[in-house]
């Protein structure tokens, strides 16, 4: 039976207390490293950018934002390590970058294009209003708007597991990954949009607390979406288990 939100939740806080140190160690260093990387490119910008320096700046952000996904999935082997009662490190923040990388690129890539072009209809009734300004035009690109939010929200839902499995079934393609990813989310997706959403308040106390809070709550909330994963593929253990080894669950069969 699947799990609640306020159960994975409370697995989460188990794993975490006493063990904060690690998780959050990681997440300092990986947000710390984008942020470096991202600030030469960020002074670029200026009231008085060139076309060159724009695209630049944008194509440096693409570019960060991919090597942010591997970062991630470093963090999310961190995470089904400590989840799994398994030794973790802070140097395993940096595996993902020894073991094919590129597969996390292309994921990550394919990932951002799709978004990409599912809000390029509201690009395109944002500039049309701007040509055009009416309340009838607004309306039309507010609604426009919103269906792409709702879009973006449901890839972002459909392909929340893509870097789990990727991470952990080094052999199988980037296009079963994707198979697998999404058909584990069905009739999950509910659940995991639940998930996710309990966290707002937290997130809004940590942006009103500078960005502090989120030492805490980011990887409280990673925790427990790595809970999610496990509960989805049936293998959630509340308690250290004895030596499993995690083959490919059965689950995955019926998917690729």
């Amino acid at each position: 039976m699947s799990r609640t939100s306020k159960e994975l939740k409370r697995i989460a806080r188990e794993n975490l207390t006493g063990h904060y140190n690690i998780p959050m160690g990681a997440f300092i260093v990986s947000s710390m490293i984008t942020l470096a990387i991202e600030l030469p490119f960020s002074m670029l910008q200026s009231e008085y950018s060139t076309t060159l320096q724009v695209i630049i700046s944008y194509a440096a952000e693409v570019l960060i934002s991919l090597i942010g996904v591997v970062l991630n999935a470093g963090l999310i082997k961190i995470h089904l390590n400590m989840a799994r009662k398994k030794e973790y490190t802070l140097a395993q923040l940096f595996d993902c970058f020894k073991m094919h990388p590129d597969r996390y690129l292309i994921a990550g890539f394919l990932l951002m294009l799709v978004t990409f072009l599912v809000t390029l209809p509201f690009f395109g009734a944002a500039y049309f209003f701007q040509k055009n300004p009416s309340t009838q035009n607004i309306l039309i690109a507010l609604a426009i708007g919103l269906v792409c939010l709702i879009a973006c929200i449901y890839i972002q839902l459909r392909f929340q597991l893509i870097y789990y499995i990727i991470l952990e079934h080094g052999e199988m393609s980037i296009k079963d990954s994707f198979t697998v990813a999404s058909g584990l989310m069905k009739g999950n997706m509910g659940r995991l949009f639940y998930i996710l959403l309990s966290f707002v308040g937290l997130n809004l106390l940590s942006i009103l607390s500078l960005g502090i809070g989120m030492l805490w709550v980011a990887p409280y909330q990673m925790q427990t979406i790595t809970n999610f994963y496990l509960d989805v593929i049936g293998e959630l253990p509340e308690s250290a288990p004895a030596q499993p080894t995690y083959s490919q669950p059965n689950c995955f069969n019926q998917y690729i």
